[in-house]
């Protein structure tokens, strides 16, 4: 729940044009324009997602994380939120 209009400004800018946002110690947000089943259904991609990234770094090891973030295009490897 967006409990202010300055996080939900945050939150926004954070989301940018994506459905998805992930909240530095707070969990994810889903957000659509086409109804919650949409948003619903994000979050389960998400979640599934998340699942093999996991499985892929239990299986490969610390190295994973470094190597996923080489790979990642440079736009969203720097829309990390909130600011470090």
């Amino acid at each position: 729940m967006i409990a202010s209009a300055e996080t939900g400004a945050q939150v926004a800018r954070a989301l940018d044009k994506y459905n998805v946002v992930l909240l530095a110690g707070h969990g994810s947000a889903t957000v659509s324009t086409r109804g919650p089943e949409d948003a619903l259904q994000a979050m389960i991609n998400l979640e599934q997602l998340c699942k093999m990234n996991w499985l892929a770094f239990s299986a490969v090891g610390s190295g994973f994380m470094r190597n996923m973030l080489l790979m990642m295009p440079r736009s969203l490897s720097t829309s990390v939120w909130p600011p470090v």
